[in-house]
């Protein structure tokens, strides 16, 4: 599930960040990222960087408290 995007920059070559989670079935989350345009090229010399972690079931309700703290 998409859970952030953000762009900027100008309309014919965007910067932008695209955030998603998943609940995988063992209970799991599974965060990914893609950074695109030009700040993705800057850094990782390609059209985008993709990123991303996987928290444990077990820490999953801890992971979840920091979040609104």
């Amino acid at each position: 599930m998409e859970i952030y995007k953000k762009e900027w920059g100008p309309e014919e070559d965007p910067d932008g960040t695209v955030i998603t989670a998943t609940i995988l079935d063992d209970g799991s989350l599974k965060i990914d990222g893609t950074d695109y345009g030009k700040s993705a090229r800057g850094f990782s010399g390609g059209e985008d960087y993709e990123y991303g972690l996987q928290i444990s079931a077990d820490d999953v309700p801890a992971f979840t408290l920091e979040l609104l703290k």
